[in-house]
């Protein structure tokens, strides 16, 4: 609501048209609308020619109508923050269908994943078993070729041995 002493007039917000997402606001004029208001202008002085013609009105119309200007306004500030409040969940809703998407995709990957980790751990498991038969083999192997030196070394020993023996026999 504004209102000019100069003029004598208040200007109440009158809604026109409401289209999908902004309202379109007019202004009316009313005349020594605010009560205790002593200016005077010589148009309002009753002439008893205009007192015929025009009733008055009484002064709580005004007030009502301040009222009304006033509820006008505060549903125009509901209304804007609930358009405020739409934008943010259509923000919201974009955000959130932009986090789904991936997940969604995990999700139907998620058993082709699962079958393939499966793949891998019996032939994890068929490696392991491999490798611990591979060591065992060389661990066998290991104590034969150490036998195998043993009695090599003992037989070269014999050898030398009986070497010395025949020398000692000749000569």
């Amino acid at each position: 609501m504004l209102f000019s002493r100069a003029s004598g007039y208040v200007l109440f917000p009158i809604v026109n048209a409401v289209h999908e997402e902004s309202f379109v606001i007019g202004w009316s004029p009313f005349r020594n609308a605010m009560p205790g208001d002593q200016q005077s202008d010589p148009r309002d002085e009753p002439a008893p020619s205009r007192a015929a013609r025009k009733p008055q009105v009484p002064a709580t119309a005004p007030l009502a109508l301040d009222a009304i200007g006033q509820r006008d306004e505060v549903l125009r500030q509901r209304i804007g923050v609930m358009i405020d409040r739409l934008d943010d969940l259509r923000t919201l809703q974009e955000d959130f269908s932009s986090i789904l998407e991936p997940i969604a995709q995990i999700s139907g990957e998620l058993p082709r994943a699962s079958m393939r980790i499966a793949e891998l751990d019996a032939s994890l498991a068929q490696e392991r078993q491999s490798a611990r038969i591979a060591r065992q083999e060389s661990a066998d192997l290991a104590r034969r070729v150490a036998m195998m030196a043993s009695e090599l070394t003992e037989a070269v020993a014999r050898a030398e041995k009986l070497d010395g023996d025949l020398r000692d026999h000749d000569g």
